[in-house]
């Protein structure tokens, strides 16, 4: 089973044709999956346009009435995908703008399930990968966590922290959650998604097995502006690093 997480704020624009989308790659791919749409205080119609497809695909909706932001987003589809997933079954996350490539999913899945993988990433930073319409400041972002993370965490298999398309092995999510407990994901925002991998390689260490595959990316076909606040992220990112690698000494010590 795949469980797919959508962190979804004011995607009314997009929101029915990825799903759609998801509905068409996987059924084709005989891949059993379950979408777990988290709406995250959307004000437009959101929602009303995903209520649509209840009836044509295994989808639910995962409500906050107001704007949580992305890491509680998170933070309650993982709690509701691990609710029910098995260890063998995956748990994907992505972006619900459109800007994702859907085709990717069974690719990834395989790499699990078939290929040993705990993690996988769909990357912007492999041979074959293509980025179109993303504003500098937000591929400053992604370069500088690219080569800041695996020079303090060392890092060895993962080069793009900050993209959402990930594919993770439940067994892995289920262990660090159980770790973890309400301290799996403790930054807000975008650096969440990096804190999660980090804090997966610390526990891990050499264990963790994690992939890249090359992706596209297609910014410019975001129906609206950027939810990201490029300073107050940066921001989170020194504190994050500052905070993960006082962690990793004294978990390193604990081992």
């Amino acid at each position: 089973m795949v469980y797919i997480i959508l962190p979804s704020f004011n995607e009314e624009g997009k929101i029915g044709d990825l799903l759609k989308d998801i509905r068409s790659i996987l059924t084709g791919a005989r891949i059993p999956y379950r979408v777990l749409l988290v709406n995250d205080g959307s004000t437009d119609n959101t929602v009303k346009v995903a209520n649509r497809l209840l009836g044509s695909m295994p989808l639910t909706i995962l409500d906050h009435k107001v704007n949580r932001g992305v890491h509680e987003a998170f933070r309650t589809g993982f709690k509701a995908a691990l609710s029910s997933a098995r260890d063998d079954d995956i748990v994907f996350t992505m972006d619900a703008d459109g800007t994702h490539d859907v085709k990717l999913i069974p690719r990834m899945a395989e790499m699990v399930v078939n290929g040993g993988k705990d993690i996988v990433i769909a990357s912007r930073f492999r041979p074959g990968s293509k980025i179109y319409g993303v504003p500098f400041y937000r591929n400053f972002l992604s370069y500088a966590a690219r080569y800041v993370v695996p020079f303090i965490f060392n890092e060895k298999e993962a080069r793009d922290f900050t993209i959402f398309h990930r594919a993770y092995s439940a067994r892995v999510l289920k262990e660090l959650s159980s770790f973890y407990k309400d301290k799996l994901i403790e930054t807000t925002g975008f650096t969440s998604n990096t804190e999660l991998l980090v804090k997966a390689r610390i526990y891990f260490g050499d264990r963790l097995r994690v992939a890249e595959i090359p992706c596209e990316l297609h910014y410019e076909t975001k129906a609206g502006p950027s939810k990201m606040k490029v300073v107050k992220n940066i921001n989170q990112y020194l504190k994050f690093i500052w905070r993960m690698k006082s962690q990793a000494r004294s978990f390193h010590r604990r081992a």
